[in-house]
């Protein structure tokens, strides 16, 4: 079987699932576009599919939470070492910080500690 891109609708957010079999993995493979961490494997390629789509909408909350959460919250969420801490809370101001944590973690990366 070759690659498929389907775009589905859920929720607000508009996703393009990509799905294949693999002979090596003996399963329907699914990921969403964009989305990482969302290649999953199922017996059926709807049953595949699905999962990714669930996997995606997971993803969402956690980066919703994220960008209302404070710098301490992620702190906690990542359990970051003292020094890590005391850079972080240096670069945040208290209160919801409103990043995605695609920003949380080039903060991280910028200070050499992903």
């Amino acid at each position: 079987m070759r690659q498929q891109s389907k775009t589905t609708q859920r929720d607000a957010h508009t996703q393009t699932v990509r799905s294949w079999w693999s002979a090596e993995d003996d399963a329907f493979l699914a990921e969403v576009e964009g989305v990482p961490g969302t290649l999953i494997h199922g017996s059926t390629e709807a049953e595949a599919r699905e999962a990714a789509l669930e996997v995606a909408d997971e993803w969402r909350a956690v980066e919703q939470w994220l960008a209302q959460s404070s710098a301490d919250d992620f702190i906690t969420f990542r359990r970051l070492d003292p020094d890590a801490t005391k850079q972080i809370r240096s670069r945040s101001a208290d209160g919801p910080s409103h990043r995605p944590l695609q920003q949380w973690n080039h903060l991280l990366t910028d200070l050499g500690r992903q």
